[in-house]
This record gives structure tokens, sequence and C-alpha cells, in this order.
């Protein structure tokens, strides 16, 4: 095996010692089991800029208070789950077969003789809470991928942030286009084809793991009752899936969006409001919006050079 050494302070190797003993390893296993799982982080993209969230959800270690209050709750979870005959709540548990396991699934008998699929923990039964509890308590690592499985990595800040700011500047550009005049949209259209169908959210797509991630949080605010005045444009692209990436269109949007929506915020401030309409895009702002949503040889395509049959908005 290849040898690393690597430097720290007292005070960093002090922490490192006191994490290993608090879950009963040594700390160069330790150290090990953080480098593995730092090598497997879902977070770092491919060459392609793949990122599959579902790669590491399992923690590498648990401590002991874990282990001990993790088993404690299967237990109790077995006993609410015990029905006074004897039969289990999830008796027809082993009918829900995880597709995704393969045809031959992963379904074992309990102590009742039911049938079920240990990876269906977040549903369970009494024999599947009983069998977690008993991995929990001997530290069986290599069932601990089954223990959490209905557990999602975290989504950082700057991902929530992110849906936040799409869908606020959706809102504001929703609202921008609806009162221009038909003039003005059709002005726009003529320049810019497909230009509403550019400056309108049309969801994420649910087969991609990013944005996957994203569209669950967009969902999550909107049964927060944020956002109420997207509700049908979530339902007309079924429930805010788009079948196909969204996020880059979305990202040259917002590249162009930001300064332009803080410029006007700005000039509100100093001008004390400028009336209602102080906040509201115009339809030249629209275009350039429109526009930048596209990539550079999408514009080409729809909007040849000058002398070229090219057409600017009036």
């Amino acid at each position: 095996m290849a040898q690393l050494n690597i430097r720290i302070d007292e005070a960093a190797r002090a922490g490192l010692d006191a994490y290993a003993e608090a879950r009963g390893i040594a700390t160069g296993d330790l150290v090990r089991q953080l480098i593995d799982q730092a090598i497997k982080d879902p977070g770092a993209a491919g060459a392609e800029g793949y990122v599959n969230p579902y790669n590491h959800t399992r923690p590498a270690t648990l401590s002991y208070v874990e282990r001990r209050t993790l088993a404690m709750q299967h237990r109790i979870l077995a006993l609410l789950g015990t029905r006074p005959s004897g039969q289990t709540t999830g008796q027809n548990f082993g009918q829900r077969a995880n597709p995704s396991h393969g045809a031959a699934g992963r379904a074992v008998e309990d102590q009742w003789g039911e049938r079920f699929d240990p990876m269906d923990l977040a549903d369970g039964d009494a024999g599947s809470h009983l069998r977690a509890a008993e991995a929990l308590e001997h530290g069986y690592t290599a069932e601990y991928p089954d223990l959490f499985v209905a557990m999602e990595p975290e989504l950082s800040d700057q991902a929530c942030d992110l849906v936040h700011e799409i869908l606020t500047m959706f809102r504001v550009l929703q609202f921008a286009w609806s009162q221009l005049a038909p003039d003005e949209q059709q002005a726009i259209e003529r320049s810019e084809r497909y230009a509403q169908d550019m400056l309108s959210f049309r969801g994420f797509d649910a087969n991609d793991p990013v944005e996957s991630r994203l569209l669950g949080y967009a969902r999550y605010l909107l049964s927060k009752g944020l956002y109420v005045d997207l509700r049908e444009t979530f339902a007309a692209h079924d429930d805010g899936n788009s079948h196909a990436r969204q996020l880059g269109l979305y990202q040259r949007l917002l590249a162009a969006y930001r300064p332009l929506w803080r410029a006007k915020q700005d000039e509100a401030v100093r001008g004390f409001g400028l009336g209602r309409g102080a906040l509201t895009l115009t339809a030249e702002e629209l275009h350039g919006l429109a526009r930048a949503s596209m990539l550079p040889r999408t514009r080409l395509a729809t909007n040849p050079p000058a002398g070229d049959g090219g057409s600017a908005v009036s």
C-alpha cells in the first residue's frame, strides 16, 4: 500500500484522536475512512459535470451513542408496527419491490415468515426494524446503506439560494411580460423566436441528478405556500418536471438579469420608488434577457446580421 505522511497541529491531532476514540477505532483507520469518503464525495462532478447525489449517502462510521440511539428507535418502531394478532403492519411489504434492486430483489423473511425488502426501511415493518436494530447494535457497517436508504445528501445553502433566485426571477419576468401590450410582445417574438418560452419557468429535469434535487426543493417551497403565483406554471409543466435540462439556460438568464435588476432596485431607491412601475422590466429589457438566454450559435441563427434579413424590436 502507498504511504502518505502529513503534518497537522496538536489541536487537530487531539481532535482526531477524540473523534476516533468515540467511535472505537484507531486514529489511522479513521483517517483512511475520511479520505475514502472524500474521494467518493458525490459533490465532486465528473468529467462531464455528472454528479450522483445518492452515491454516498451512508456515514462511514457511527459513534456508540448514535448507534444506540438509532437502535432503540428501530426497536420502538418494531413494537409499534406489530398488530395484536401477531401480524405486522407491513403484511404486503414484499409486494412493493424496489425495481432498482433488480429482478431478484433483496426480499427476506422475518420471524413471522413474512417476506420483506430490507432496502425499504423508510416504510418498514417489525421484522425489518428489528433487523436494523441488530445491525446497529453489532456495528455491521456493510449494512448501513440499507439503514440510510431513505436519506438524501444535504442540499447546500448555495443550491437552495439558487432555487430561490431562479423562482424569484421568473416571478418578475412573468409579471413584466403580462404588463406588455400585445404589440410589444409580438415585436419581441418577431425578433427573438420563442422569447416568451425563454422568459418562462419550465421546471427542472427530474431525470438529471443535479436538477432533480433543485426540483425537489422547488416543490417543497410551493408546498410551504411560497411562490404561489408560479403554481399554474408548475402544473402546466408536469409539476415542474421539464423532462430536459434547463439549468444552463437559467444560469445564462441569471447572468444578464442580476445586474439589470440590481440597477433597477438602486434607481428605485434613489428616486424614492419612481411610481408603481419602477421595478417592472420594460419591453427592451425583456428583449435583451431573451436574447441573453440563448446560446451564441442560436442567437446568430435566429437573428442574422443586419443586411441578411435581421430585424429588431421597434
